[in-house]
């Protein structure tokens, strides 16, 4: 098995992909469930197909030459975190109001704008489903540039966020600006559900954004500890999703979510395990 990712170009190139955006989402991950805002991503994911279809509109129908459509989800997603964040605080809208809001809009301007399109769009697949194996290179610089940043930001902002997710009273008491740094999560959110949907699809990313977190969280208490294993049961959910998908002839985003799902129902029940036993003792 080794010797074919090595051997084989294509599949090298999927590997190389999913393990960096395994440190991507498995960073952001954490905070997402800490935080409890595992729809709002859901919200992002779907919204993105209005930038998607945007600019394959634009380029396509009216001729204007345009980025890559990966360029056009990371628009829509900054866009849509920040209707999210921001229709919160100045409107008071309850969030649940605007996350089904924000994710009905991104899908029905996408599906217009696709439907205008002449031809045929190869990119609705993709976008579904993952399109790890024809990820271009401009594709990965982009996932690399975007990975780099979001894991600065952590590192510089980490004490910050993790006040503001346990103890948002005392961070508001010690002067952080609680809204803005709850935007700029939001912000990360988005880049790393964008480089997500290349590697499972919009159907599936809340699930690798959720479940190697979850995993994390069983046995683990510290947010950065919690933040590393994260990124590790990340990398081994996608190295086995590919390996399975290559053996069993499985899409490669389903396996890897499948084997994500897996990974965290032995997780459970080893922490179920180990809790009954400490109880007995």
């Amino acid at each position: 098995m080794i010797s074919f990712f090595t051997e084989n170009p294509l599949f090298l190139s999927a590997l190389l992909v999913g393990l960096l955006v395994s440190i991507l989402g498995g960073s952001i991950g954490p905070f997402v469930v800490v935080k409890r805002i595992a729809f709002v991503s859901g919200s992002i994911a779907h919204s993105v197909l209005a930038g998607i279809g945007l600019f394959i509109y634009l380029e396509r129908a009216v001729g204007i030459p345009m980025p890559p459509p990966i360029y056009g989800a990371l628009l829509a997603a900054i866009v849509s975190a920040l209707c999210i964040s921001r229709a919160k605080r100045f409107f008071k809208e309850r969030e649940d109001s605007i996350i089904a809001a924000v994710w009905a809009a991104g899908m029905a301007i996408g599906i217009i704008l696709l439907s205008k399109t002449p031809g045929y769009t190869s990119e609705i697949s993709s976008i579904l489903i993952g399109n790890l194996l024809w990820v271009s290179p401009q594709d990965c610089l982009l996932l690399s540039l975007l990975t780099l940043m979001s894991l600065i930001f952590i590192v510089l902002r980490f004490q910050k966020l993790k006040l503001v997710l346990f103890d948002p009273d005392e961070a508001f008491l010690q002067g952080i600006a609680i809204h803005k740094l709850y935007e700029q999560l939001l912000i990360l959110v988005a880049i790393s559900v964008v480089a997500l949907i290349q590697v499972v699809g919009i159907v599936l990313v809340m699930t690798m954004l959720t479940l190697p977190p979850l995993l994390s969280g069983l046995f683990c208490r510290k947010l950065s500890v919690m933040i590393g294993a994260s990124i590790i049961f990340s990398m081994i959910c996608t190295l086995s999703g590919l390996s399975s998908a290559y053996v069993l002839n499985f899409p490669i985003g389903a396996s890897i979510t499948l084997c994500a799902i897996v990974f965290y129902g032995v997780g459970r029940c080893i922490r179920w395990i180990l809790t009954n036993r400490l109880i007995c003792t």
